[in-house]
C-alpha cells in the first residue's frame, strides 16, 4: 500500500504542478485534486504507521492555494491495484477533523487546507 496526500479544490492550482517535487493533478468531479506519494516525497511529507508528517515544504503547498474555503486535505492509503478514482472517493467521504499539530491520521479524517 501506498500513503498518499492530496490536496482537493475547487479551482485549479497550476503552480502546484510546475513544481520541481510536481504533484500529479486529477480532476474527480468538480474537484482538482493534487496528488503526492510518500516514498516519491521525503522533502515533502514522512510516513510512521498510521500516519503522515506533513513537512514544511508542503505546508508552504498547501498555504500557497488560491483562495478556497472548500479546499480541503487528506491523507490516504492506496491499495494495491485500486484506481485513483476509488482512492479519492473514499478521500472525500472522511469526515471534516481539526488541524492540530503535524501530523496526520491515514484514512480516517480531511482537513481544511486554510487551517494549516
Amino acid at each position: 500500500m501506498t500513503a498518499l496526500l492530496v490536496i482537493s479544490t475547487s479551482k485549479p492550482q497550476p503552480h502546484l504542478v510546475k513544481r520541481r517535487y510536481a504533484y500529479r493533478e486529477h480532476i474527480f468531479g468538480d474537484r482538482y485534486c493534487y496528488v503526492r506519494e510518500e516514498h516519491n516525497s521525503p522533502d515533502l511529507m514522512r510516513r510512521d504507521k498510521d500516519r503522515i508528517e506533513i513537512m514544511p515544504k508542503c505546508l508552504e503547498d498547501i498555504r500557497s492555494i488560491q483562495p478556497d474555503p472548500t479546499a480541503t486535505v487528506f491523507a490516504i492509503e492506496q491499495n494495491h491495484g485500486e484506481s485513483i478514482d476509488t482512492v479519492l472517493q473514499r478521500g472525500h467521504e472522511q469526515p471534516l477533523s481539526p488541524c492540530t499539530g503535524a501530523w496526520r491520521q491515514l484514512n480516517t479524517a480531511r482537513y481544511r487546507a486554510g487551517d494549516f
